[in-house]
């Protein structure tokens, strides 16, 4: 299994701002690393930020074979999504 291997997936921002926007870094899963931009929400009150977003990824990508079952007669899609909720100081 993948997730006992590697089980940790990270994502590295370069760089954010304030309001509507796409924050680009590199996300790493299963030990492949690639930079994407991810449309963000970003907000703030007082010294508080708040990071929201959602990306949908392919795990193929990622070297990740979609899983299946029952002799491939049930499959899942391709597509990941993959969402951000991060409150930061």
């Amino acid at each position: 299994m993948l997730a006992n291997r590697f089980p940790t997936i990270t994502f590295v921002a370069n760089t954010v701002n304030l309001g509507k926007g796409t924050m680009t870094g590199k996300l790493t899963v299963t030990n492949v690393t690639k930079t994407i931009s991810f449309p963000v929400n970003v907000t703030k009150s007082g010294e508080t930020y708040t990071i929201s977003g959602k990306l949908n990824i392919k795990m193929t990508d990622y070297g990740i074979t979609p899983p299946s079952a029952f002799f491939n007669t049930l499959k899942t899609g391709n597509e990941l999504a993959v969402t951000i909720n991060a409150v930061a100081k």
